[in-house]
């Protein structure tokens, strides 16, 4: 099978993250494949940035809680498959990060945070799938939790902080830290 074209249209983006967004199979191999082939500056000017975050997110999302918090008993295939696209998933945040630091790179002086619109509509998704998968849990798996807590330091750096606290608060808490974009992420969550 040929490798995919980088130079997608808008309509065949747009079918992939649909793609995506359904969990069909190959669709996360070929995006891998777009961002490997893709050059980094042409990421930038993406406004489907967060949309193709969110549908990664949703694409390892682990199953919902029973309506008393419990886990849903007998699925444990269902967790162990959580599991294994978590690693694909994480594998293509991490490339796609590495990709939009490069297009910064070009653009600004090196060193300078790569934190721009889109940017932080990538971080925001990937801060919450990094913190769902970074700790045991049914639906991880060693391999997973290690590319998570990966994934967590690359976007940490990615937004020019030296942890955590300083990316969700913001850098000497006069920028506009990950704090609001992870919460409206969540809000939306716990209002389904």
């Amino acid at each position: 099978m040929a490798a995919p074209s980088p130079e997608r249209g808008p309509a065949e983006r747009a079918l992939l993250q649909a793609r995506l967004a359904r969990a069909e199979p190959g669709a996360l191999g070929e995006l891998i494949a777009l961002l490997q082939a893709a050059e980094p500056r042409s990421l930038l000017g993406s406004g489907a940035l967060g949309e193709l975050a969110a549908a990664l997110g949703e694409l390892a999302a682990p199953p919902r809680r029973e309506q008393d918090g419990a886990e849903p008993r007998g699925q444990d295939a269902a967790l162990a498959a959580v599991a294994e696209r978590a690693e694909r998933v994480g594998a293509a945040f991490l490339l796609l990060l590495h990709k939009l630091e490069a297009a910064r790179e070009q653009q600004q002086s090196p060193g300078v945070a790569a934190v721009g619109p889109g940017m932080r509509r990538v971080l925001g998704h990937a801060f919450v799938f990094a913190v769902t998968h970074k700790e045991q849990r049914a639906w991880s798996s060693a391999r997973s939790r290690e590319v998570a807590q990966e994934l967590l330091e690359r976007l940490v750096r990615a937004a020019g902080c030296g942890s955590v606290e300083e990316f969700l608060r913001g850098k000497d808490g006069g920028e506009d830290g990950g704090f609001g974009v992870v919460m409206a992420l969540l809000k939306k969550e716990l209002t389904k």
